[in-house]
C-alpha cells in the first residue's frame, strides 16, 4: 500500500511540474516571431500554423522552417539561429532571447510573453494564440 501511495504522489508531482512548465514559458516559435511586426493575414497564418494564409515569404519560411522562403535577412538569421545575419536589434534580441536588444514593444512582448508590451494587435494575437485579435 505504501508503494502505491508513493507512486501516486510521484506521478502527481511529475504531472504538476509538466503542467507548470508548459504554462509558464512561451513556445520557442512565439518568441522567435518578435523580430518583426506582422500584418493581419500573416498573423492569422502564424496563429493557425497554416501557410496558405501567408502574404509574406517570412511567414511561409517560419511556418515551414526553411530559410529559402525568407524575404529578409532577419528571417534567415532567426531560422538559422545565427545573429551574424541580423540587420535589426529585434532580430538579435530574439536569437539571444534578451529583451534589452529590442527596439520595438512587440519584440519585448513576444520575448517576455506579456501582451502589455505589445504595440500592435497581431502581437497580442500571437501571445494569446487567438486569431480574432489579428484584425
Amino acid at each position: 500500500m505504501v508503494a502505491f501511495r508513493t507512486f501516486v504522489w510521484v506521478f502527481g508531482v511529475l504531472m504538476a511540474s509538466m503542467l507548470m512548465t508548459s504554462i509558464s514559458f512561451a513556445s520557442p516559435t512565439t518568441r522567435l516571431l518578435g523580430y518583426r511586426m506582422w500584418n493581419a493575414k500573416d498573423c492569422k497564418a502564424l496563429v493557425r500554423k497554416q501557410d496558405m494564409y501567408c502574404t509574406s515569404g517570412d511567414c511561409k519560411a517560419i511556418l515551414r522552417n526553411q530559410a529559402m522562403y525568407c524575404d529578409t535577412s532577419d528571417c534567415k538569421a532567426v531560422i538559422r539561429n545565427q545573429d551574424m545575419y541580423c540587420k535589426t536589434g529585434d532580430c538579435k534580441a530574439v536569437i539571444r532571447n534578451q529583451a534589452m536588444y529590442c527596439t520595438s514593444g512587440d519584440c519585448k512582448a513576444l520575448i517576455r510573453n506579456q501582451a502589455m508590451y505589445c504595440e500592435t494587435k497581431p502581437c497580442k494575437a500571437l501571445i494569446r494564440n487567438q486569431d480574432m485579435y489579428c484584425r
